[in-house]
C-alpha cells in the first residue's frame, strides 16, 4: 500500500508540495495556537532542544542545496557527519520532536489529529526522499544499513 502511494507522489511534484504545505501548516498551527499567557519555561526547554538539533543539522548542509521538498537538488552531497552519523533524517526528527512537545503542552483532540496528519506527511516524505537518495548516491544503501532512519539506535 505505502509503496503505491509513494509511486504516485514520485510521479507528481504537486503531491510533494502538499506534503511540504502540511508540514509547515502544522508547525505554524502548533506554534501560534500556544497560549503564551500561560507560558512556562519548562514547556519550551525540550522544543528548543529539538530546534537546536535541527539547526545543528543545517550546519552540515550547503545553503544552496537546502529544500523542503524530498527531492535532492543538484550539487547536493551525501552528508554522514554531525547529526547525520546518528540518523538519516535529523531535520525530520527535529520537527517531529518539536511538534510532539508542543502537542503535549497544548493537548486537544484537534491538535492530536493535526499532529497525526503531520507524522503521516513526514513519513511519506522520508519514503519518497529515500527512493531519490538511493538513485542519486551510490553509497546511500550502505549508509542506510548502518544508520537509523529517525530515532537513534531504534528506528
Amino acid at each position: 500500500m505505502i509503496q503505491s502511494v509513494v509511486k504516485v507522489f514520485l510521479k507528481n511534484k504537486f503531491f510533494r508540495y502538499v506534503l511540504v504545505f502540511i508540514q509547515f501548516f502544522v508547525l505554524a498551527w502548533l506554534t501560534f495556537t500556544y497560549d503564551f499567557a500561560e507560558f512556562k519555561i519548562w514547556h519550551w526547554v525540550l522544543p528548543i532542544i529539538f530546534l537546536i538539533f535541527g539547526f545543528w543539522s543545517l550546519l552540515f548542509m550547503k545553503i544552496s542545496t537546502i529544500t523542503p521538498l524530498p527531492d535532492p537538488t543538484s550539487g547536493s552531497q551525501l552528508i554522514q557527519k554531525g547529526p547525520y552519523r546518528y540518523v538519516r533524517h535529523p531535520m525530520y526528527l527535529s520537527v517531529a520532536g518539536y511538534c510532539f512537545c508542543l502537542l503535549m503542552v497544548n493537548f486537544s483532540l484537534l491538535n492530536a489529529l493535526i499532529v497525526g496528519l503531520f507524522y503521516m506527511a513526514i513519513f511519506l516524505k522520508m519514503e519518497i526522499e529515500e527512493v531519490y537518495l538511493v538513485k542519486h548516491y551510490a553509497s546511500y544503501k550502505e549508509y542506510m544499513k548502518r544508520t537509523k532512519r529517525l530515532i537513534p539506535f531504534v528506528y
